[in-house]
């Protein structure tokens, strides 16, 4: 099913009978898929880094993490910006700024951590090599990806409010995929969740020798 932008006049859309302002639920599922992407990457990473034979091929995992995370940013760069443009397309309704700043700053500081969390994987990955002791900074980094991947569905919660007051600020009410295909990313991503969290320790210790 495709998603689109026009930036034709609204009254333009309305005297045609069709409406073309959407929110890309493609940039959603990008943005979570790299979010678990790096949070995979990063279970390779320590798996690898638990024995002397395999800890050479855990920096690899971990420069894998760093791409994922930085696929997720991009993803939400775009997505930041198709935001703001939606907002205009539906002729910028004042009900509905605050929906527009709550989706905004969610996009925003996903971002902002994931960029973060982006750089500590390349910088882990010099250490990552050292059995057990590079694994360290490895469940620092899976913790605050774990937590980054929850806040997808606020997010979601977010651009719903804000597509639900766009349509009812309108004349014309609007027909969105947001709502159905954004539901399933975010019950794609709880239940993911969940499942990753049962297995998180909630401290690292060093195998027994």
């Amino acid at each position: 099913m495709s998603v689109y932008l026009d930036y034709k006049p609204r009254l333009l859309q309305m005297a045609k009978g069709v409406d073309m302002c959407e929110i890309s639920t493609a940039l959603l599922w990008l943005a979570a898929g790299g979010i678990v992407g790096a949070i995979a990457s990063l279970g390779v990473a320590i798996a690898l880094n638990n024995a002397f034979c395999t800890a050479p091929a855990a920096p690899g995992a971990m420069i894998a993490a760093g791409v994922a995370s930085l696929v997720a940013v991009t993803a939400l760069s775009l997505l930041g910006s198709e935001i703001s443009n939606y907002y205009e397309c539906m002729n910028a309704p004042q009900a509905c700024a605050v929906d527009l700043t709550n989706a905004i700053n969610a996009v925003n500081a996903l971002k902002t951590v994931l960029g973060f969390q982006a750089s500590a994987c390349f910088v882990a990955a010099g250490i990552a090599w050292i059995p057990w002791a590079g694994a360290v900074p490895m469940y620092v980094i899976l913790a605050s990806l774990i937590i980054q991947l929850a806040v997808i569905p606020s997010l979601i919660i977010f651009l719903i409010n804000l597509v639900s007051c766009a349509n009812d600020a309108t004349a014309a009410p609007t027909v969105t995929v947001l709502t159905g295909a954004a539901l399933a990313v975010a019950a794609a991503t709880i239940g993911l969740t969940a499942y990753v969290r049962r297995d998180l320790p909630w401290r690292w210790e060093a195998p027994r020798k």
